[in-house]
C-alpha cells in the first residue's frame, strides 16, 4: 500500500471474508472495475480533505457524508480511517445510525488489505449504538425508531472488531500500526466482565443479530479449585484455549514490538491483575453498619500482607493466597518503575496500592525512589502525596451538637504530630441570619445557594478565610498527641473549653503540619415542628431538658421565585418576593400553624428568640401541613378463582367470583347480591374472545359459572373479567398453553436444621422421572450463592399476615444493658426503621457435572471462609440445580441451607408489656433453628433477676427466682408466676440440646407500683413507648408507658398517627422516670394505628414510634382441609372434610369453594393464579411514613480546610 499523499488506487480488491461479512450484513457485493484517477475529481487526496474539513467545521453533516461516499471513499492510505471515521461522527450528528453498517462495511469492503482503515472501522463500531431493529428483514441501527423487533448488538459488533483488528494484522505496513493493532486487540478481548476471559469466543463467523452472547457472572474474580483462574501466553493465536491466552498473546506481541510498548504492556497487565485481586475489591462488599473490631483481624488485616500475597474478593469468597511474580501487580509495577514513559505512571500505582493495602513505609519508599527518578510531578503531586505520609496531618471528624454548659468533643484523626495548637472563636449567627434575609429582600437578580443556607455558613467561611462573621478568638490551647508508628493514622479526639451557647469556629494547626478548621455548635433551645390533626405545631424547648419555653418569638420568614415574561435576553429572569410573620409560644412551648399561615409555594425558615437565649432557627423548607392519612375506609373488593391456573384450548374452565363491600364502618354487605352483569375472557392480547351476559349474583355476592375456552385460543395470559355496569368489575388471570407436564422431577436434598457456621456441608441434586425410575443421561449446573441472614428468626403470630413479623412484641430495645446484644429478642425491624448490617449476595459455587447413574450429583459447601470474614453474621445458601436430560428436556430445583452462629434461636417474652406487684404474668418462651423449625425437648432454667445500679451507674443483677423448663413438641415453653415488688427485672431464657448446643435469650419485665417511683433504681433508653396487651378491640383503653432515663422529661406525645400526622397531640411530664398514659380506642383506630412521642435532652431529639394492634378478629373465618387419606394411587378416590369456624371457634354457614388439581400444573403456570382470600380481603392496614419531627439542631461541618490545602480526604491515606 503506497504511504499518505501516494498512488490511491492500487489495492481496490476484495477478500474473501469481508465479501462473507457483507452477505451477513445483506449489503450488495460489488467490485470496482474501473480506476479511479485523482484527474478525475481534478484534486488531490490533500485538496479532497481540505474541502472534507471545511464541511465538517461549518456542520454540514449531510454534505460531508456525501462527499466522503462519492469522493474520498475511493482513497486508500494511511489517512482512510481518519476519513471514515469523520463520516461516522457526521452521521451521528444526523442520528441517521441506519446508516451506519452500510458505510462502514462498504469501506471495509472496498479496503480490505488497508490496516489503518480497518481499525478505524473497529473504533467506529465501538461508538455505534449497540442496538437496532430489524424492519422487513433488515436491520436498522439505532435507538430510536418504530416497528420491527428491537435487537442489542453488544456482542456482534465485539465480534465484528475482532475480527477487523485480526484482519489489520494481516497487512502489517509498519510497526507503528502493528503495535497499535495489538494494543487495541488487547483492549478489546479484556471486556469489563472479566468472566468472559475464560471462554473462547468463535471468530470465524459473525453471531445472528439476536444472539445475545455468553451470560453469566461471577463475584469476583474467577476461581477454580484451589487457586484463581489465571491464564498464561501461548505459543500462537490459534492455541490459545479461552479469550484470557488470546488477550495475553496479544499483550506479548505488542511487547514485542519495542522496549517501550513492553512496558506499557506490563503495566496493562498489573493494573487488570490489581482490579481482579487488589483490596480494593473488598469496597462493594456495603459494611453498612460497623463490624465488630473481633473480626477487622486475621485474613481482613491488610497491613499485613506480604508483597507476594493478595486479600481479594473472588468467586470463591473473600481469599487470602499467593500470586506468581508475572502475575502479581506489584511485582509487575516494580519491574517497569525505570521505563522511559510508563515507569512514572506505574511507581505512582504501586505506591497508590500500597497505600490501599495500609502499608504507608511501603509507600513512602516507592514515592521517594519515583521522586528520584521521575521528578516530583506536575504540579509536584507526588511529593504533595509522600508530605501526606510523612508530614504531620490531622483532619476533624463530626462533632456532636451539645446543650449550653457542655464542652464540645470533636474526633480528630492525626499522623506523625505530636501536638496540635487550636483555637474557638464564635460565629455572629444572629448577622448571618439578618443578612440572608436581607439578600432576599433586596429581590436579587439570582439566588446563591450558600446565601440562602444560613446553617452552611462553614462553607462561606472557609472559602473567605477571614469572614466577618467570625469574631477573635476567646480560647487557645495546645493538646499533647500519641502517633501510632508507621505513618499510621490515629484516632482521637478534643475537647473544646467553650460553653456558650452559639456557633464556634475552631482552628487547628498540627506541629510543623497542615491547618484545618470546623463549626462546632452549642445550643441552650431547640425549635420543633410537627403535624396534628390538620394544623402544624411547632414548639421550642430547652436544650438540656426539654422543659417548654413560654413567650418565644418565632419569626417565619419566607420566599419564592417569580418568572418573569422576558422580551431581550438582558432582562431579569425572574423576582424574589418575600412574607413574614411572628408567632409567640404558650404555656406548652407551642404554636399551631393552619393551612394558610405558610403560604404554599414558599421556601420558609422559623427563627426562634427569647431573651437570655441564643438565636435558633431552621429551614428554608417548603413546609407543607399532611392531615392524618388512615387506610381502613370501606372498600369495595372482587376476588376471583378458577379450577385451576392452566388450561389447554378446548378446555373447561369452572370460575367463581366474590364481590362484597366490606371494612370496619358498617359496610353493605348486600350492595352486590342479586346483582347482573357480563363475564367476558381477554386474551394476551387485549382481544375479548368470549363474551357472557346477563349473569346474576346470588345473595353473598358471588357469582360462579362454567364456561371452554375457545378451541382457537392464542397462548399465553389470558384475564376473566366479570362486570356490573357502574359499580365494579373483578378479574382473575389464568394461562393457555400446549402444555406437557413435567416427565421428571429436579430435587435438591440438603440439610434442613441448619449447619454450624464455619463447618462443610453437602448438597445432593437428585433427578427422576415421574414413574420413579432416576435420570441417568444428563447435564447438571449447579450454583451456590451466600446471602447474609441479618434479621433473625422470630416466633410467629396469629396476625403476622397482617402486621408483619412480631409486630406483636411487647418489649422495648435495652441497649442500655451491658448483656444486651448476647442475650436480646428483638423482632425484625419495622419498615420505617433503619436497616441492619447487610452484605450482597455472593456466587459461592458454579459447576457443571454429569449425572450419576443412580440420578444424583454431590456437591460440598464450605462456610470456613465466611465464618473468617462475616462471622458477625448468619448466612443462608442457596442452591439452584438445573437439569437437562439427554432428550434435551429441561428442569429445575432448588433448596437452601442456613449457616448459623448458634444451634438455635430462644426468645423470651411476658404476656404484656408491663405488669403491677401480684398480678399473674405469663412468660413464654420459644425455641427454634433459624429455620424456623421448632427444637422440642431442650431443657434448661427460666430465671428471673432483679436489676439496680451501683454507685457508678452499672448494672447489677440478682437473682429472685428460677424454674427448670423443657421445650414441648412445638418448641414452646409457658410458665405462670406472680410479679415481684416494684422493680426492674430480666427474664431470662438458657436452654441446652442434647447434642450440647446452648442458647439464650431474656426479656425486660417492668413492674410498676403505685407513687413515683425513685429514678435512681430504674434504666432505660432515651425514650420508650411500652402498651399494656399485646393486642386491642375498639372501645378499649390503651394504657401505655412512657418511660425515659432523663428525669422528669417532657414528651410530647402524638396519638392516633396515620400516615405522617396524628389525630391528638398531648405533652406530658414523666414522674421521675415512667408515666402511665391512657388513650381510648375506637373504630378509626382499627386495624392498627401509631403512638408516637418526641423528647428533647442532651441537645438532641429522640422519637420513637409504637404500633398498636386491632386486629380484625370477627372479619376472619378459619378454613381445615382434610384429607381422608394423605397419599393415593393413580385413578384412587377419596373424601375432603372441610370445617369452617369463626374466631372463637364457632361454626360458619355460607358457601365455600373448593379448586382440586395437579400441582404439577403451577411447575408450567408459574404458581396458583389466585392470592390468598384471607389477606386479599383484609391486607390493608394503616401506614406509618416514619419520624417527620423535624427540628433545629444544626449538623456539624465537618473537618474543612481552605483551598491552598488538599481539600479530598481520599487525597490522605486511611
Amino acid at each position: 500500500m503506497s504511504p499518505p499523499g501516494g498512488n490511491f488506487f492500487q489495492d481496490i480488491r476484495i477478500s474473501r471474508v469481508l465479501l462473507s461479512a457483507m452477505k451477513a450484513f445483506g449489503f450488495a457485493v460489488f467490485a470496482v472495475l474501473a480506476l479511479v484517477f485523482p484527474s478525475a475529481f481534478g484534486q488531490e487526496p490533500a485538496a479532497l480533505r481540505q474541502e472534507y474539513a471545511q464541511l465538517i467545521d461549518r456542520g454540514l453533516w449531510r454534505d460531508a457524508v456525501t462527499f466522503y461516499k462519492e469522493k474520498l471513499s475511493p482513497v486508500s492510505d494511511a489517512r482512510s480511517g481518519e476519513d471514515l471515521a469523520k463520516a461516522v461522527t457526521a452521521l451521528g450528528r444526523l442520528n441517521e445510525w441506519a446508516e451506519f453498517d452500510g458505510l462502514v462495511e462498504t469501506a471495509v469492503a472496498g479496503h480490505g488489505t488497508n490496516p489503518w482503515l480497518l481499525q478505524a472501522a473497529a473504533d467506529v463500531y465501538k461508538g455505534a449504538p449497540p442496538a437496532g431493529r430489524i424492519i422487513g428483514g433488515k436491520f436498522e441501527r439505532g435507538w430510536s425508531g418504530t416497528g420491527g423487533i428491537v435487537l442489542r448488538t453488544e456482542h456482534r459488533d465485539r465480534v465484528r472488531r475482532l475480527q477487523l483488528l485480526l484482519e489489520s494484522l494481516k497487512h502489517p505496513e509498519d510497526d507503528t500500526v502493528v503495535a497499535e493493532g495489538w494494543a487495541k486487540l488487547a483492549s478489546e478481548l479484556k471486556t469489563d466482565e472479566a468472566w468472559k476471559l475464560q471462554l473462547l469466543t468463535p471468530l470465524d463467523k459473525l453471531p445472528e443479530w439476536e444472539e445475545p452472547g455468553p451470560e453469566g457472572r461471577t463475584e469476583g474474580a474467577p476461581w477454580s479449585g484451589d487457586g484463581p483462574v489465571l491464564y498464561a501466553v501461548p505459543a500462537s493465536w490459534e492455541a490459545a484455549v479461552n479469550d484470557g491466552e488470546r488477550w495475553r498473546f496479544a499483550l506479548s506481541k505488542w511487547a514485542a514490538r519495542s522496549p517501550e510498548t513492553a512496558a506499557k504492556a506490563t503495566l496493562e497487565l498489573a493494573r487488570f491483575s490489581q482490579s481482579q485481586f487488589g483490596v480494593d475489591t473488598l469496597n462493594e462488599y456495603g459494611w453498612w453498619r460497623d463490624r465488630d473490631p473481633e473480626n477487622e483481624k486475621g485474613i481482613l488485616a491488610v497491613d499485613t500482607l506480604a508483597d507476594d500475597e493478595v486479600l481479594a474478593k473472588t468467586s470463591d469468597g473473600v481469599r487470602r493466597f499467593k500470586l506468581p511474580p508475572d502475575w502479581h501487580f506489584i511485582a509487575l509495577y516494580r519491574s517497569v518503575m525505570d521505563a522511559p514513559g510508563s515507569g512514572a505512571d506505574s511507581g505512582f500505582a504501586l505506591a497508590q496500592a500500597y497505600l490501599n493495602r495500609r502499608q504507608f513505609v511501603k509507600a513512602k519508599q516507592v514515592l521517594e525512589a519515583l521522586i528520584s527518578r521521575h521528578g516530583p510531578g506536575t504540579e509536584d503531586f507526588r511529593k504533595k502525596l509522600l508530605d501526606q505520609i510523612t508530614g504531620n496531618w490531622g483532619r476533624f471528624g463530626i462533632a456532636e451538637t451539645v446543650e449550653k454548659g457542655v464542652h464540645p468533643r470533636i474526633p480528630l484523626v492525626f499522623r506523625n504530630a505530636a501536638s496540635v495548637k487550636l483555637t474557638a472563636a464564635p460565629v455572629d449567627m444572629e448577622a448571618v441570619l439578618g443578612d440572608t434575609i436581607s439578600y432576599l429582600n433586596g429581590n436579587p437578580r439570582e439566588l446563591e445557594w450558600e446565601l440562602l443556607n444560613p446553617s452552611a455558613i462553614a462553607s462561606r467561611i472557609i472559602r473567605e478565610e477571614q469572614s466577618k462573621y467570625v469574631g477573635a478568638p476567646e480560647t487557645e490551647w495546645t493538646v499533647t498527641l500519641q502517633p501510632a508508628e508507621g505513618h499510621r493514622n490515629t484516632d482521637g479526639e478534643v475537647e473544646v473549653p467553650v460553653g456558650k451557647a452559639g456557633a464556634w469556629w475552631i482552628s487547628a494547626e498540627m506541629e510543623n503540619g497542615n491547618r484545618f478548621h470546623t463549626l462546632v455548635w452549642v445550643v441552650d433551645h431547640v425549635l420543633v415542628h410537627r403535624d396534628v390533626a390538620g394544623s402544624k405545631q411547632w414548639w421550642t424547648a430547652d436544650a438540656a431538658d426539654g422543659a417548654p419555653l413560654e413567650g418565644a418569638g418565632i419569626e417565619f420568614f419566607g420566599y419564592r421565585t417569580v418568572n418573569r415574561e422576558l422580551k431581550t435576553p438582558q432582562e431579569r429572569r425572574m423576582d424574589v418576593e418575600t412574607k413574614s410573620f411572628t408567632r409567640s409560644t404558650d404555656a406548652d412551648g407551642k404554636t399551631l400553624l393552619m393551612p394558610g399561615d405558610m403560604e404554599p409555594g414558599y421556601e420558609w425558615m422559623a427563627i426562634s428568640r427569647m431573651s437570655g437565649r441564643a438565636t435558633t432557627f431552621f429551614g428554608f423548607q417548603p413546609f407543607m401541613i399532611d392531615e392524618p392519612s388512615f387506610e381502613n375506609g370501606n372498600r369495595d373488593i372482587s376476588y376471583g378463582i378458577t379450577d385451576r391456573p392452566l388450561y389447554k384450548p378446548g378446555d373447561n374452565m369452572h370460575v367463581k367470583f366474590f364481590l362484597r363491600n366490606v371494612g370496619y364502618f358498617e359496610p353493605d354487605e348486600a350492595k352486590y347480591a342479586n346483582r347482573t352483569g357480563t363475564l367476558s375472557l381477554f386474551n394476551g392480547r387485549g382481544e375479548e374472545a368470549l363474551k357472557i351476559p346477563g349473569l346474576r349474583t346470588d345473595e353473598l355476592g358471588t357469582l360462579e359459572t362454567e364456561l371452554v375456552i375457545p378451541k382457537d385460543a392464542p397462548l399465553g395470559s389470558w384475564q376473566a373479567v366479570f362486570s356490573i355496569p357502574g359499580m365494579m368489575s373483578g378479574s382473575v388471570g389464568f394461562q393457555v398453553e400446549e402444555f406437557r407436564k413435567p416427565e421428571f422431577v429436579v430435587t435438591v436434598e440438603a440439610p434442613s436444621a441448619p449447619v454450624k457456621l464455619g463447618g462443610k456441608f453437602s448438597a445432593k441434586v437428585k433427578a427422576a422421572y415421574f414413574h420413579g425410575a432416576p435420570v441417568r443421561e444428563a447435564e447438571v449446573e449447579v450454583i451456590v450463592k451466600r446471602s447474609s441472614l441479618s434479621e433473625r428468626w422470630f416466633p410467629a403470630g396469629r396476625w403476622d399476615w397482617l402486621y408483619g413479623r412480631g409486630a406483636w412484641w411487647p418489649g422495648t430495645d435495652a441497649a442500655w444493658h451491658p448483656g444486651w446484644r448476647d442475650w436480646s429478642c428483638q423482632p425484625p425491624p419495622s419498615p420505617w426503621m433503619a436497616n441492619r448490617r447487610w452484605t450482597p449476595d455472593e456466587l459461592v459455587l458454579r459447576r457443571s457435572l454429569k449425572i450419576g447413574p443412580d440420578g444424583t450429583v454431590e456437591v460440598e459447601i464450605d462456610t470456613a471462609q465466611v465464618l473468617e470474614t462475616h462471622g458477625d453474621m448468619d448466612a443462608r445458601y442457596s442452591i439452584e440445580a438445573r437439569v437437562v436430560d439427554s432428550s434435551r428436556r429441561e428442569e429445575r430445583g432448588s433448596g437452601s441451607v442456613i449457616a448459623a452462629r448458634k444451634p438455635f434461636e430462644v426468645v423470651v417474652w411476658a404476656d404484656r408489656g408491663f405488669t403491677a406487684p401480684g398480678e399473674t404474668v405469663e412468660a413464654k418462651v420459644s425455641a427454634a433453628t433459624l429455620a424456623g423449625v421448632p427444637v422440642a425437648a431442650v431443657r434448661g432454667t427460666l430465671r428471673l433477676f432483679r436489676l439496680s445500679l451501683d454507685a457508678g451507674g452499672r448494672v447489677v443483677e440478682t437473682e429472685t427466682s428460677a424454674w427448670q423448663v423443657e421445650t414441648d413438641a412445638a418448641g414452646l415453653i409457658s410458665q405462670k408466676f406472680p410479679a415481684p415488688e416494684a422493680g426492674q427485672y430480666r427474664l431470662a431464657a438458657e436452654l441446652s440440646a442434647a447434642d450440647g448446643g446452648n442458647s439464650v435469650g431474656a426479656t425486660i419485665v417492668n413492674v410498676h407500683g403505685q407513687g413515683r417511683a425513685e429514678a435512681k433504681d430504674w434504666k432505660f433508653g432515651p425514650l420508650e413507648l411500652v402498651a399494656d396487651k399485646l393486642e386491642y378491640a375498639a372501645g378499649d383503653k390503651l394504657r401505655l408507658r412512657v418511660n425515659s432515663d432523663k428525669v422528669d422529661a417532657n414528651v410530647w406525645l402524638f396519638l392516633h398517627v396515620g400516615g405522617s400526622s396524628g389525630r391528638e397531640a398531648r405533652r406530658i411530664r414523666l414522674d421521675g422516670k415512667s408515666l402511665e398514659v391512657e388513650v381510648a380506642l375506637d373504630r378509626r383506630d382499627m386495624p392498627n394505628m401509631f403512638v408516637e412521642g418526641v423528647t428533647v435532652h442532651r441537645a438532641r431529639i429522640f422519637s420513637v414510634a409504637r404500633e398498636i394492634l386491632l386486629p380484625p378478629a370477627g372479619k376472619m373465618i378459619d378454613v381445615a382441609v382434610e384429607p381422608a387419606a394423605p397419599k393415593l394411587e393413580p385413578g384412587g378416590k377419596t373424601s375432603l372434610r372441610i370445617t369452617l369456624k369463626d374466631a372463637e371457634g364457632h361454626p360458619v354457614v355460607g358457601k365455600a369453594v373448593l379448586a382440586v388439581y395437579d400441582k404439577a400444573l403451577e411447575a408450567v403456570a408459574g404458581g396458583p393464579n389466585s392470592p390468598h382470600i384471607r389477606e386479599y380481603f383484609w391486607k390493608w392496614r394503616n401506614n406509618y411514613y416514619g419520624t417527620r419531627s423535624a427540628c433545629s439542631v444544626p449538623f456539624a461541618a465537618g473537618n474543612l480546610v481552605a483551598r491552598k490545602q488538599p481539600e479530598k480526604p481520599s487525597e490522605q491515606p486511611q
